[in-house]
């Protein structure tokens, strides 16, 4: 016969027995053949209930987006101009020590058309812009979505 295993309410495991164990803080409860009880089912002394299903899984952030679609992005969800964020940019940029980094950093962004999300200067943006990591993420996605999107008319 197929029992479920509860502890603290909480079923732990579905096993097949005879006669089930006694144990001290253990309830086992045996289920009818069709029962979909399982792991994570809880048990009030009556009735099983099911989880909560899983949330889903975010979209995977973006590797890069361009950046007239960082821009929009920025200056829709977060009212920042393309001239805040490159005064933004141009202050981390000047605090920087002189020498290839800085060079290599004044280079990509001045001519890049893509904004790679590992770039650690959009980390070094969004913190003095007051944006999380995981709200930098969400402006990826939301740039590569919106863009999928046919125009209104």
């Amino acid at each position: 016969m197929r029992y479920a295993k509860i502890i603290d309410g909480v079923v732990v495991n579905v096993e097949l027995w005879n006669d089930p164990p006694t144990r001290d803080g253990v309830t086992f409860v045996e289920l009818v053949a069709d029962s979909p009880v399982g792991i994570d089912y809880t048990w009030d002394g009556e009735t099983f209930t099911a989880p909560e299903p899983p949330a889903p899984a975010p979209e995977p952030v973006p590797f890069s987006i361009t950046k007239g679609q960082l821009y929009r992005g920025l200056a829709r969800d977060y009212q920042f101009s393309e001239d805040h964020v490159n005064a933004v940019v141009a202050g981390i940029l000047s605090q920087m020590p002189d020498g290839p980094e800085k060079t290599d950093a004044q280079l990509n962004w001045k001519h890049a058309v893509e904004i790679y999300r590992i770039n650690p200067l959009v980390d070094i943006v969004g913190q003095v812009l007051g944006l999380t990591p995981e709200q930098i993420d969400e402006l990826y996605r939301t740039a590569v979505a919106r863009d999928a999107q046919p125009p209104q008319a």
